[in-house]
C-alpha cells in the first residue's frame, strides 16, 4: 500500500524509522507507550501517507489530529492473516508488538495476535462507523486495482500496474501491514 501512495504522490511514512530517527528507538516505544504525542505528530506533519507500525495503532489519535484524513483499512482471510503473521514473526520479540497485542513475541500467543487483529478491525469499522467518505476496506489478498483507491483518495487512475510487493507462495504479502490501516492526510 506505501508504493502505491507514492504512485499515487503522496509523501508517505514507511512505518517507524523517520520516527526512530527524529526520537531514538527507545523515546518513540516510551512516547507511544504513555500515549504523549506530540513529537511523534511533528514528524507525522511531514508526511501526508502513512503505513504500518505505528500507525495503524493510532488510527483515533490520528483521526483526531488530522480530522480531514481518509484511512484504507487492508484485510485478509483471518486464517491466512495469522499464518502471514507467524511466518513474518516467527519467535522474535517487538516492543511494537509488545503495546500491539501484550505480548512481544507471536509464538505461543497466536490466539492473543489473531484476537487484537480482529479486535484492530472491527475498532476502525466502528470508530469511522458515523463517518462517511472516511474509510475504505480492501481484501488485500483480492488483487486490489487502483480505482477504487482511486476514486476514494480522488486520483487519477496511474497508468502502470498496481504494486504487488513482498509476495509469499501463498500469494498474500509477508507483512502484516496489510490486516490495517493506512492514513493519508487529505492536507497533502
Amino acid at each position: 500500500m506505501g508504493q502505491a501512495l507514492e504512485v499515487l504522490g503522496y509523501k508517505v511514512c514507511h512505518r517507524a524509522a523517520p520516527l526512530r530517527e527524529s526520537l531514538g528507538h527507545k523515546q518513540m516505544i516510551n512516547l507511544l507507550r504513555e500515549r504523549s504525542l506530540a513529537p511523534i505528530y511533528e514528524v507525522a506533519r511531514l508526511y501526508n501517507a502513512f503505513h504500518d507500525n505505528p500507525w495503524f495503532w493510532l488510527f483515533k489519535e490520528l483521526d483526531n489530529e488530522f480530522p480531514d484524513s481518509k484511512f484504507i483499512l487492508t484485510l485478509r482471510d483471518e486464517d491466512a492473516w495469522l499464518k502471514s503473521a507467524k511466518n513474518y514473526f516467527g519467535s522474535s520479540k517487538s516492543d511494537f508488538r509488545e503495546l500491539i497485542y501484550g505480548k512481544g513475541s507471536m509464538a505461543g500467543n497466536e490466539e492473543r495476535y489473531l484476537n487484537r487483529y480482529i479486535r484492530h478491525n472491527e475498532e476502525v469499522r466502528q470508530w469511522f462507523a458515523k463517518k462517511p467518505g472516511r474509510l475504505l476496506e480492501i481484501d488485500i489478498t483480492n488483487k486490489p486495482e487502483w480505482s477504487d483507491i482511486c476514486h476514494f483518495l480522488e486520483k487519477p487512475i496511474p497508468d502502470k500496474p498496481f504494486p504487488h510487493l513482498n509476495k509469499n507462495s501463498s500469494g498474500g504479502s509477508k507483512n502484516i501491514n496489510q490486516a490495517i490501516k493506512k492514513l493519508v492526510n487529505r492536507k497533502s
